[in-house]
């Protein structure tokens, strides 16, 4: 098990229920990102929080982020 899934494990237990399970397997350097879109796109269906366990694993561009 990767320490991005322990991290999210962790954040949920006792705390809350995993929703959906997305991963992205494009480049952090894209901003083309459809796993993204699709898991932002369930979060405001589901009204839930996106939790990721290290921001570096998003984006490398901190404009993205902040967007």
């Amino acid at each position: 098990m990767t320490a991005q899934r322990l991290a999210q494990i962790e954040r949920l237990c006792d705390r809350g229920e995993l929703v959906s399970e997305f991963t992205e397997v494009e480049s952090g350097r894209r901003i083309d990102r459809p796993r993204l879109a699709e898991a932002l796109a369930a979060c405001r269906l589901h009204r839930v929080t996106l939790i990721i366990a290290k921001l570096d694993r998003l984006a490398r561009n901190v404009a993205f982020v902040l967007t």
